[in-house]
């Protein structure tokens, strides 16, 4: 079995302990967390043609989905959270804001955001921070 393959069912046993749900339209998904400040919430991130969703697990005690379309994406990125494991994706938006997750497979999620956000007109750029 292949690493992505690992993954998926990795994501498909939280979603189960977690209660996420995924869409039919979904293109990529799993385990993670959004980083926002010094909160880290867990839950699901999906890919959908349109957006990057991430809805929070009924453990955290703020539970809020937030969608972010990809047509509001300017770039992905990699990154290595505090600057050891290599886990960290940044999306950051047309106006600057960033978002912050922590996946397992930081590069398929970023390869994967950075095809869709091609295929629905988003930027074309790919930026891999710290060498990776």
């Amino acid at each position: 079995m292949c690493f992505d393959g690992v993954l998926e069912k990795l994501g498909k046993v939280i979603d189960i302990i977690t209660g996420a749900t995924q869409s039919d339209d979904t293109i990529y998904g799993g385990g993670a967390s959004h980083v926002t400040g010094l909160e880290t919430r867990g839950g699901r991130l999906s890919l959908t043609p349109d957006a990057l969703i991430f809805q929070s697990h009924g453990l955290n005690i703020q539970n809020k989905t937030l969608t972010v379309p990809l047509e509001q994406c300017a770039n992905v990125a990699t990154y290595r959270t505090l600057g050891l494991i290599p886990n960290g994706l940044r999306i950051t938006m047309k106006d600057d804001r960033e978002e912050r997750f922590i996946v397992f497979g930081h590069k398929i999620w970023a390869e994967k955001i950075q095809k869709a956000m091609e295929e629905s007109g988003g930027s074309r750029t790919l930026e891999k921070l710290m060498g990776q």
